[in-house]
């Protein structure tokens, strides 16, 4: 059974999900958003919604490409996508590591 807190949120990224999916893709919930989610704050008033996927940015920009309202790729560099559907904003970033000198 899945809480009633998530299902805004859930409803919001069960359509991009599943176009990831179809595509062979797989796209998770990511940042801000699991944070909020899991302290029991209303996520019902259009958010931000990170999210990061196994896709490369190009495949990213197409994919939501006829589902969002508009796409912007300011952060394509790092991976990341921006796209926003319905009031929400939404940012889907490529897995990704990072690594930092010790000294």
């Amino acid at each position: 059974m899945i809480p009633d807190r998530l299902l805004p949120v859930l409803e919001r990224t069960a359509p991009l999900a599943e176009r990831f999916a179809a595509s062979g893709y797989k796209l998770y919930l990511v940042g801000g958003v699991v944070r909020d989610l899991l302290l029991g704050r209303d996520m019902s008033d259009g958010r931000d919604i990170d999210m990061t996927t196994d896709a490369l940015p190009a495949e990213t920009k197409r994919l939501v490409k006829g589902w969002a309202d508009s796409v912007w790729s300011q952060g394509e560099r790092f991976g990341t996508i921006g796209c926003q559907k319905d009031g929400w904003t939404f940012e889907i970033t490529t897995h990704r590591a990072e690594a930092y000198d010790p000294e």
